[in-house]
């Protein structure tokens, strides 16, 4: 990047930061923040405070000062990050073009120790194995054109929940019970439509779709009291959701129609063709057939997704 593109980026981090921070502590608390961020998008491999602070400076002797400021931005400052989120989510929804769906998913973090939150040897679709790591839950508007992560939490194991001296000692409060990543997901879903975000198709991988664990996701999300629609798009989706495919699956345009198709009550029947990892082919993957007053979306290995129109 020559000098004036990496001015105009500079102001562009500024501005949004500033619409991010505003109102949320003083002037000093803000710009100790975006300090903070800004080192977090540096280059430099180590991302703790003491690089960054000597990146974020010209002159080593103002290292120090600045490490203490950040230090205090992220041990001691009390943040909220739920209003953080719903500003990116609102922001997200309405400059993010043509976003066409709610996307759940969960990341895996690799950990040495035993001490950091959550962490214990389970599965990461991040690693592709069981290891020893941290495991976030996090939900996405998404486009064809880029997505934006608008929640995220740490999945917190029964080991942990059971173990209340060692959730204190992390600073894990006594009301923080266990939750499946399942719940999790329906909390964020729920917080996203409490912010005003528009109803769109609910799209997860098979970690949240199969077998019992579909039955029960979709059984909690139909026990949800029904929101007040907001608008013509609102009305016609309507309390109507589906799970994605599998999680290989890209979200393509047929898909998406396929998918809107049953949102709307208008979907027909017909196979949905994906390609098959084991050739170069194509083979019939999912075929949707209507009911009265719901869409079954039947794949190719039996598994069905209901999606129930209200």
């Amino acid at each position: 990047m020559n000098q004036r593109e990496l001015m105009r980026l500079d102001r562009e981090l500024t501005a949004y930061l500033e619409s991010m921070l505003v109102g949320m502590g003083r002037p000093e608390r803000r710009q100790a923040m975006a300090d903070y961020l800004t080192g977090l998008l540096l280059d430099g491999d180590r991302k703790s405070i003491e690089p960054m602070a000597g990146r974020l400076v010209e002159d080593s002797a103002d290292i120090q000062a600045m490490r203490q400021r950040l230090q205090q931005c992220v041990t001691v400052s009390p943040w909220s990050d739920e209003e953080l989120l719903l500003r990116l989510a609102l922001k997200a929804d309405a400059e993010l073009p043509e976003v066409e769906a709610l996307v759940v998913d969960d990341t895996g973090f690799p950990k040495k120790g035993t001490h950091s939150v959550g962490v214990q040897r389970q599965y990461s679709g991040t690693l592709g194995r069981k290891d020893n790591c941290q495991v976030a839950t996090s939900l996405h508007l998404a486009s064809e054109r880029g997505s934006v992560c608008i929640g995220m939490q740490v999945y917190l194991p029964e080991s942990w929940t059971s173990d209340r001296a060692r959730c204190r000692a992390v600073g894990v409060p006594d009301d923080v019970p266990f939750r499946t990543k399942w719940q999790i997901s329906l909390a964020q879903i729920d917080a996203a439509l409490d912010w005003g975000l528009k109803r769109r198709v609910v799209l997860a991988d098979p970690g949240y779709g199969n077998l019992c664990r579909c039955s029960l996701w979709r059984s909690h999300w139909a026990a949800r009291p029904a929101r007040p629609c907001t608008g013509e798009r609102d009305h016609a989706v309507g309390r109507a959701h589906a799970l994605a495919l599998h999680a290989f699956e890209p979200l393509t345009n047929t898909c998406t129609a396929k998918l809107q198709a049953m949102n709307s009550g208008s979907c027909t029947s017909g196979p949905l063709r994906k390609k098959s990892r084991r050739n170069s082919g194509f083979r019939p993957c999912h075929t949707i057939r209507r009911s009265n007053n719901s869409c079954v979306w039947q794949s190719c290995d039996g598994a069905s997704s209901v999606t129930t129109k209200s």
